[in-house]
């Protein structure tokens, strides 16, 4: 199994993390114990029954329903988290419901509490999307692309990673998890920068984890 993270989310409702590694679902405690749940890795298709996808790209959580969006190729679903199904309707192709998204396909998706083109501004119906060195900001409200995107990941985010393969935003804090092949690194939203000490190798980061790739 390849140490590339293929999509990553974390969970309101639970504070866990999920890793989707290939065809394997990892999820982690990232507040208490900071360890890999007992009975994981689990296979994708067993955890999510009923998923149509065999190959993910991209997935978040809804902050406001019970509701995870999977991305495969140029489809995407909804998931029902407290029914354990997929919503009626889907799969959906991604260009013909996200309004004015550039891209037929996506890298890496990521909700966030604060946009970094206005972090005075409380945001909490926002979505990153990205592929390949540029990305999107949808504004769930208005369904729709915010004006002036796609833009480059360089011009925006001062990280050294040209394309980002995973991301995710600690539900607590204002940073990015940011995952590119086998490396990851941490973000502050506010203060534009890289945590010390980071780019780090991924199987080093996340303990237990990777000892099952």
């Amino acid at each position: 199994m390849s140490l590339k993270v293929d999509a990553a989310f974390q969970r309101n409702d639970n504070q866990r993390v999920y890793f989707i590694v290939g065809d394997n679902v990892f999820r982690y405690d990232l507040e208490v114990g900071k360890k890999l749940d007992d009975g994981f890795p689990k296979k994708v298709k067993d955890y999510w029954k009923g998923l149509p996808f065999d190959k993910i790209d991209a997935v978040y959580k809804a902050k406001h329903a019970a509701k995870l969006y999977f991305f495969s190729g140029d489809m995407y679903a909804r998931y029902d988290i407290d029914g354990e199904r997929m919503d009626e309707g889907y799969p959906r192709q991604i260009k013909e419901n996200w309004n004015g998204l550039p891209f037929d396909t996506i890298d890496a998706i990521c909700s966030c509490n604060k946009v970094f083109v206005d972090v005075d501004k409380e945001v909490f119906e926002k979505v990153l999307l990205f592929k390949g060195n540029e990305f999107a900001v949808y504004n769930l409200d208005a369904d729709k692309v915010e004006e002036g995107y796609p833009k480059r990941i360089s011009e925006r985010l001062s990280i050294p990673f040209d394309s980002v393969d995973a991301i995710f935003q600690h539900l607590d804090h204002p940073e990015f998890y940011v995952f590119k092949g086998s490396q990851y690194l941490v973000y502050n939203i506010e203060t534009k920068t890289v945590k010390e000490g980071y780019p780090k190798a991924v199987d080093a980061g996340w303990v237990g984890v990777f000892e099952h790739a």
